[in-house]
């Protein structure tokens, strides 16, 4: 298998250092308990990217379930299989007053025709410049940013790629209405994304920067239980040698607590350098304090 990876995951020691340091940057705030802060489900998930929303995309809202005085941390692992290729993720992130989110994720892409694996680490940056998700009549406003680096050196050198790393900044609307279709609460976000990734990074960053869309959706079908779509734009580009097409995905979210979430998914990568369609299941867990 052709990895430059030398070193077991070091999730859990980051983990703690993030951890660590941002509760004394934050000193003065407290952790969200279980019935405190944001509803139940509103805080999403963390995407592969790391970022809280859904599985291929971020939304606008901050990790935790923490409001503007209290702090929250998230950590969640996902794996993703289609029909010729294997990935798993590991992340973490923290909200700070709602205001701020900090995030980390590692991402193993595999071949199932090649021993080729892929590997990626993500940090990633989200700032809430206005708005609130549930009250006045617009929507919550994020900034966000992801610097990825790729840990494939030698892969990437046998494909000629020059750029391994490279920094997606995106800007982020999302809102929550209140007894929406069916009576039920119905929550939207759009993404504006600035990026130069081939297939997010993967596959290094030597395309020209260009906007992309996302849309996400969630129907909240009661406290416990949403069901979702997901859309990624990933097909502007033409500057590079790879070609790709949208993402999207259909998920089932489950929240039994503020502790715990899960969520099952249809994911279509499109083509990845090859005819077929990639097309499979995806799930994660995610842990909350």
């Amino acid at each position: 298998m052709i990895s430059d990876s030398k070193q077991p995951s070091m999730m859990t020691r980051l983990l703690g250092t993030l951890f660590c340091a941002c509760y004394f940057t934050f000193a003065g705030t407290h952790c969200a308990a279980a019935g405190d802060g944001k509803l139940l489900g509103t805080a999403g998930l963390l995407s592969v990217s790391g970022a809280a929303g859904g599985g291929i995309s971020p939304w606008a809202v901050i990790a935790g379930y923490g409001e503007d005085t209290q702090n929250g941390y998230s950590a969640s692992f996902s794996g993703l299989s289609t029909d010729d290729f294997q990935l798993r993720s590991t992340s973490i992130a923290a909200g700070f007053r709602n205001r701020l989110e900090l995030s980390l994720a590692d991402n193993r892409f595999r071949a199932d025709t090649a021993p080729i694996e892929l590997q990626t680490r993500t940090y990633g940056a989200k700032l809430r410049l206005g708005g609130d998700l549930i009250y006045g009549k617009g929507p919550q406003f994020s900034l966000g940013a992801q610097h990825t680096r790729n840990q494939s050196g030698a892969l990437l050198s046998a494909l000629n790629v020059r750029n391994r790393s490279g920094t997606d900044l995106y800007l982020s609307a999302a809102k929550l209405f209140l007894d929406g279709p069916f009576h039920r609460n119905w929550l939207v976000n759009a993404n504006l994304r600035s990026s130069r990734a081939a297939q997010a990074g993967l596959l290094g960053f030597d395309r020209r920067r260009e906007l992309q869309f996302e849309a996400s959706t969630a129907l909240l079908l009661n406290r416990h239980w949403a069901i979702g779509a997901e859309w990624r734009d990933k097909s502007i580009s033409q500057s590079s040698g790879f070609s790709e097409d949208n993402w999207r995905d259909l998920f089932v979210a489950w929240f039994p607590t503020k502790n715990f979430s899960a969520a099952i998914a249809w994911v279509d990568l499109g083509r990845i350098n090859s005819d077929r369609q990639q097309q499979g299941a995806y799930f994660t867990l995610q842990a909350q304090f």
